[in-house]
């Protein structure tokens, strides 16, 4: 089953013994939240929370260059205030586009990034780079 298709899976857990990994995975790339409710305070924000739209990575484009293995690779939900996106530089430089939204149909924020082999750190990996909501 491709998840991407399938509506905003919300998973909760109360459990200690869950697979948490697997339930954010299947929670996040739906466009849904995985949510830990061993902390009872916050059990009423999450119910609110419910069938609101959720912010979101949607997609990556490549504008110049190449890049491949990219992760996430299908839409995911962007639980907290921060998103990492991962992958290979195949090409000496590249040009890539984050875009972010609600929805496929609802992009509200697109980030531009360039990135070259020249500035890779003596581990050989590429700074970090940063992206803002605004």
């Amino acid at each position: 089953m491709d998840l991407n298709e399938c509506p905003p899976i919300y998973a909760i857990t109360s459990s200690s013994n869950s697979d948490t990994q697997n339930l954010k995975y299947c929670a996040q790339s739906t466009g849904g939240m995985f949510y830990d409710i061993t902390d009872v305070e916050s059990l009423d924000k999450i119910v609110d929370s419910f069938g609101k739209p959720i912010f979101s990575f949607i997609k990556v484009e490549t504008k110049e260059g190449k890049v491949s293995e990219l992760y996430p690779s299908t839409i995911s939900s962007i639980p907290g205030k921060s998103f990492t996106l991962t992958g290979k530089l195949n090409s000496s430089s590249a040009s890539v586009i984050i875009r972010y939204g609600y929805s496929i149909s609802d992009i509200c924020h697109t980030s531009k990034f360039s990135i070259d082999k020249d500035r890779v750190c003596d581990t050989g990996l590429v700074p970090l780079l940063w992206a803002q909501k605004n």
